[in-house]
């Protein structure tokens, strides 16, 4: 069979464990030989023991009534999670029973099942029992998670969240002299200013103020108020970037809105809302008086509007200690998911909204209640952001205790050593076979009568049917099937000690090779002494030439002198 296999030292192993209430045992031929003509085959039966299988109890999980589609049990067993999500034909009146079989089958059609099979016991408990296989039974389980696919309620919001700058308008006071100072009275030297928080915003006409030319000339050019009040709140704008202390930027913008000027905070929110700003005044062409042209029309404050999420008159189950509730808020883009601790039983909306603040501990915004309406208000508003992803209340049911109800054993290997022992000088004899259990306690199982024919013992009955033994005298033995330790150990010693064995050759390697090394350390040597001689020869050749040359050099120098001494 393909589940059976022996090795050459009489080890059968049988393939994937075993599993007693799979198969309770195997029976098998064993064939060795003990020289070519001589072979023997046994009749072996492996009987399984029966274990116990390790189980967990989840005792009372949530069991909803009726199920809906896309609602799911998830549960960890064998180190496998394992989610049975209900389809539409599941959909319906649920109960405990059912939920065993849709665990078991959505186990089954995992790449890598738990091992081991769901079950109800005493009505209201799920068991997860290990199957009983040969490797010790390891891995734990969880509770059973319930996730309806409909939540409690969704959310909504009750008030969008909002952030504003503030806005403060300044008109003309509808005088001739407004439109008169920028047009026809105008001249360089002309100072306006808008006093902003105690510190003056100020611009002066220049005769190079446009484009190297006269502002107070541009400004009469212009055609309109408008065109002249854009132009100065331009300039007074740049003059606010360094207006404030130590040359900063005043914290405001300025800009035209038809024949006023608009200072606008450039931060958003309430801070600068009691800031002080304006009127607009003008000094004249360096007068020690200033006119006040235009006062504050308007003052739209700065808001800082926080959203209020909201999940409107929920509809709780009646909660049994341990359940919990979770919502998500989207929190500016980065969405946090907060769950409360275990509530108890009955919890009120007012309990769930206190465990959620414990949860959040306050980190984006609080929890209250607002009638039957549960809320939720964020610490600040990060600008004009739609929180798109707040989500449902959910409902997060309790997932039964867990109990190790059955401890299981770590299940030895499936490696026996089958014996056989007979006795002689008799015409029949009985051949058994010896099993050794985990304490060490010999037992003699499945024994079978030999008959005696023409000096032969023979098996014909039983398990080692086919054994053939021949002896003589009144004696005993223990027959093993299968090559022994000593036996394995003799072997390998012969093969490693023998004349011309493995010891043998490395020796002889190992001196070929001294040899081979003593010849190139020779070879090496006389290499070293020709190179020697060939630089000494070399060397002297060189002195020789050095002191030929110095000859010359000193036949030339007397050449010279006798020269020099004849032309004197």
């Amino acid at each position: 069979s393909n589940a059976l296999s022996i090795d050459s030292s009489g080890v059968v192993t049988v393939t994937g464990g075993t599993n007693y209430e799979a198969k309770a045992n195997y029976s098998f031929n064993v064939e060795y030989s003990i020289s070519a003509n001589e072979k023997f085959v046994e009749a072996v039966t492996l009987n399984v023991t029966d274990l116990a299988e390790r189980k967990y109890t989840i005792s009372t999980p949530y069991v909803p009534s009726t199920v809906a589609s896309g609602d799911k049990f998830t549960v960890t067993a064998d180190d496998q999670t394992i989610v049975a999500t209900m389809a539409a034909s599941d959909a319906g009146a649920f109960t405990i029973a059912d939920l065993a079989s849709k665990l078991n089958t959505a186990n089954a059609a995992l790449v890598t099942s738990a091992d081991g099979t769901f079950s109800v016991s005493n009505t209201n408990d799920i068991v997860f029992k290990f199957n009983d296989k040969a490797t010790a039974q390891t891995g734990t389980v969880s509770g059973i998670q319930f996730e309806a696919n409909a939540p409690v309620v969704a959310s909504s919001v009750q008030q969008q969240g909002a952030v504003t700058a503030r806005v403060v308008t300044l008109a003309d006071h509808g005088t001739p002299a407004f439109e008169a100072a920028m047009n026809t009275n105008a001249a360089d030297g002309d100072k306006y200013v808008i006093n902003i928080g105690g510190q003056d915003v100020a611009y002066t006409l220049s005769g190079t103020g446009y484009n190297g030319g006269s502002d107070a000339t541009h400004l009469k050019s212009l055609s309109s108020l408008n065109e002249r009040v854009a132009y100065l709140a331009g300039k007074l704008d740049t003059a606010a970037n360094t207006a404030g202390v130590a040359s900063a930027d005043i914290g405001f913008g300025i800009t035209a809105s038809g024949s006023s000027f608009l200072v606008t905070a450039n931060t958003a929110g309430t801070a600068d809302n009691t800031t002080v700003v304006g009127p607009v005044r003008l000094d004249p062409n360096g007068a020690s008086t200033e006119a006040d042209l235009g006062a504050a029309a308007s003052d739209a404050a700065g808001t800082d509007t926080a959203e209020v999420l909201q999940w409107q008159a929920p509809t709780l189950p009646t909660t049994v200690a341990g359940d919990k509730f979770s919502v998500t808020i989207d929190n500016n883009g980065s969405a946090v998911t907060i769950t409360t601790g275990v509530l108890g039983a009955s919890a009120t909306l007012t309990a769930v909204k206190d465990a959620l603040n414990t949860a959040h501990n306050g980190a984006n915004g609080t929890f209250s209640v607002s009638g039957s309406d549960l809320r939720f208000t964020y610490n600040a508003n990060q600008g004009n952001v739609s929180n798109t992803n707040d989500g449902a209340l959910k409902y997060i049911p309790q997932a039964g205790t867990v109990s190790n109800s059955t401890a299981g054993v770590g299940q030895p290997a499936l490696t026996a050593v089958t014996e056989v022992s007979h006795v002689a000088a008799s015409p029949t004899a009985t051949l058994s076979t010896r099993v050794v259990d985990e304490n060490g306690v010999v037992t003699y199982t499945n024994t079978a009568t030999m008959s005696l024919e023409n000096g032969t013992f023979k098996t014909i009955s039983g398990d080692a049917k086919g054994i053939q033994i021949k002896a003589t005298g009144t004696q005993s033995s223990i027959i093993y099937v299968g090559k022994s330790l000593f036996n394995a150990l003799t072997e390998f010693s012969d093969s490693v000690l023998q004349t011309n064995g493995d010891i043998d050759k490395k020796v002889a390697r190992y001196n070929t090779d001294v040899v081979d090394y003593n010849k190139e350390l020779t070879e090496l040597e006389t290499r070293m002494e020709n190179v020697r001689e060939r630089y000494i020869e070399q060397f002297t050749a060189m002195e020789s030439a050095v002191s030929s040359f110095k000859s010359t050099g000193d036949m030339l120098d007397n050449l010279m002198e006798s020269w020099k001494a004849s032309l004197s």
